[in-house]
């Protein structure tokens, strides 16, 4: 069907400034780019059903997995903490949609196991809303 993309080609990107931004690593997945928002209760007792409005949107900790390797950790732990800016890319370019927000970010290794590929996950603390561009 027309439409349908796949992840391949999907670019996390990061830099001190918005005009800097570069490959961070190669990832392996991406968490949500949002989350569901917090829900206001408007119910009185006029009515036979709850009532809402929408809240403040929940993100949390943004988790990206990519395979270990020395150099790739080192970089990115050089920057750890930084606030900085981060960019989401789909497709050659970001032809199918780019997405943009300021955080800071922590690298570790995650544990391993017997025929295993040795990962690490890099986790953002947005600072921002993440917008698509």
């Amino acid at each position: 069907m027309a439409g349908e993309v796949n992840t391949i080609g999907t670019v996390l990107k990061y830099g001190a400034t918005d005009i800097t931004l570069a490959k961070l690593c190669a990832i392996k997945d991406y968490p949500d780019l949002g989350g569901a928002p917090e829900m206001i209760e408007i119910t009185d007792l006029d009515d036979d059903t709850q009532r809402f409005l929408l809240g403040v949107q929940s993100i949390g900790a943004m988790e990206f997995t990519a395979n270990y390797s020395k150099t790739a950790f080192d970089a990115i732990t050089a920057n750890s903490r930084a606030a900085g800016f981060y960019s989401l890319e789909f497709g050659t370019a970001g032809a199918d949609g780019i997405f943009k927000w300021q955080g800071q970010h922590v690298v570790y290794v995650v544990g391993g196991s017997v025929n295993g590929a040795r990962e690490m996950k890099i986790t953002i603390a947005p600072s921002t809303k993440v917008t698509p561009v």
